[in-house]
């Protein structure tokens, strides 16, 4: 006799931060007012080390090493736009 076991139910695979940035231009940010702003920061965001990698993969430890290097030649106030407009595309990804 087995013993019973709990099925864990299936997820579907993360997506990319490159593919879920895509998906929060057209379907969040295209009806902000601050769009343009908005691709902008996404066009910095799909050009890091980050960009292929599964949303769920990423961790804050890679994130504040991005934030530093960022914060060398960065104006603060521009490293904080783009983490929170990071932090925006997560809050969407998990509502969803």
């Amino acid at each position: 006799m087995k013993p019973w076991t709990r099925r864990q139910p299936r997820r579907k695979p993360a997506p990319t931060l490159a593919d879920a940035l895509t998906r929060y231009l057209t379907e969040v940010s295209s009806t902000k007012k601050g769009h343009t702003s908005e691709q902008s920061i996404a066009r910095i965001w799909r050009a890091t080390r980050l960009a292929i990698r599964p949303v769920d993969r990423i961790r804050s430890s890679d994130l504040t090493e991005l934030r530093d290097e960022w914060l060398k030649d960065r104006a603060p106030a521009t490293v904080v736009r783009r983490m929170a407009f990071l932090s925006h595309v997560y809050t969407v990804i998990r509502k969803d």
